[in-house]
């Protein structure tokens, strides 16, 4: 019923990883315990982990980096500490561990480190950079994130269930074949970098139809800034604009901002219309859970388990397909009151600087 999963998966005569195993889950559950008995898990619900704004999304994106660059740098502490031991003695680390370490150091700094950093930054940049709302396919975005997040999820398993893979973080074979692997290890670093692949080339779709088909009017390709600096008192609304940007006859938002600078004054209050935002959905997080289930079940050969999971997307999907509403609606007041205090925010902004000017 298990397929290859017994209790010899779990390394019970390794100290090492059971203690940081150990460690992480009383981690994970007491960050569980805060968020459920302080009330916090509607809003967490609410506005992130279902949240299709890509501002939100790219946050998520950084948080999920920064976590694994803090797990890829507690493995270089192993490796460099195994090194400087063993120096005429076998160290602390047995030498199928320290391969093990050594492959998910490089896996783990590579694909879900410098990676979902980078998608991070050009979710969040990017729609702000072209003065649209939201990326092309906002609950793709979601879906791509959650993905990441599974692949991620699938290689820390590995370090409590089975192993990861011993061929350094490009297996190529011969040593990857079954002859000098024949663990689950390449099964583990084969399915996380296939399943989180899967949400990095949903992202780059993402990314590349927004950048062609949906810019701010004027918005040319040789007036794409090369980066935005962007900096708020306050968190930003769900809508990045009001008013959609209008930049032909003037490089994008720099000749805008230095006329307000000089002049010391913001442009003409526009006439609010009602604004249109895609609805959260809880696609991406429940996709997230199937693949999990599929890619587990698929590296101990859990023929039913997978068959479950591959069901279980397959129903989310024609759910997600057949939904009534697609998108809501934020009244012109509302719109209005936000972005008038983004703009007395803005405008107390200039006022400061005139005044270190004089």
């Amino acid at each position: 019923m298990l397929g290859k999963l017994t209790w010899e998966a779990i390394p019970l005569s390794q100290p090492l990883p059971l203690v940081a195993s150990g460690v992480v889950a009383l981690l994970v559950l007491g960050v569980l315990a805060w968020i459920v008995i302080g009330g916090h898990l509607p809003y967490l619900w609410r506005e992130w982990i279902t949240s299709v704004d890509h501002k939100r999304i790219g946050v998520m994106y950084c948080a999920l980096a920064l976590a694994m660059l803090i797990r890829g740098f507690s493995d270089a502490i192993l490796m460099r500490t195994q090194q400087a031991l063993a120096y005429q003695s076998p160290g602390y680390l047995p030498p199928e561990h320290y391969d093990q370490i050594f492959s998910a150091h490089g896996t783990i700094m590579i694909f879900f480190g410098a990676m979902p950093f980078i998608v991070g930054l050009m979710n969040f940049v990017v729609p702000l950079q072209l003065g649209v709302r939201d990326v092309a396919f906002p609950t793709l975005n979601s879906v791509s994130f959650w993905l990441t997040a599974t692949g991620a999820l699938l290689v820390n398993i590995s370090l409590v269930v089975g192993e990861f893979a011993r061929t350094g973080w490009w297996p190529s074979p011969p040593l990857s074949e079954t002859t000098y692997s024949p663990g689950v290890g390449v099964d583990y670093y084969l399915w996380a970098i296939q399943i989180s692949g899967i949400g990095t080339l949903l992202s780059g779709v993402n990314l590349v139809t927004t950048i062609l088909k949906i810019r701010a009017p004027g918005m040319s390709y040789l007036r794409m800034p090369m980066f935005c600096w962007t900096s708020l008192a306050s968190p930003p609304p769900v809508f990045n604009f009001a008013v959609m940007p209008r930049v032909e006859g003037e490089e994008a938002y720099w000749t805008i901002k230095q006329r307000a600078r000089e002049q010391a004054r913001l442009r003409e209050e526009p006439d609010y219309e009602p604004v249109e935002m895609p609805l959260n959905s809880p696609t991406g997080f429940i996709c997230a859970f199937f693949a999990t289930l599929i890619g587990f079940a698929m590296i101990w050969h859990i023929w039913w388990l997978a068959g479950f999971g591959i069901a279980g997307a397959f129903a989310t999907f024609v759910v997600f397909a057949w939904r009534d509403r697609l998108e809501y609606e934020i009244p012109a007041d509302r719109v209005a009151r936000i972005n008038r205090a983004n703009r007395a925010t803005r405008m107390q902004a200039l006022e400061n600087a005139r005044r270190r000017a004089a």
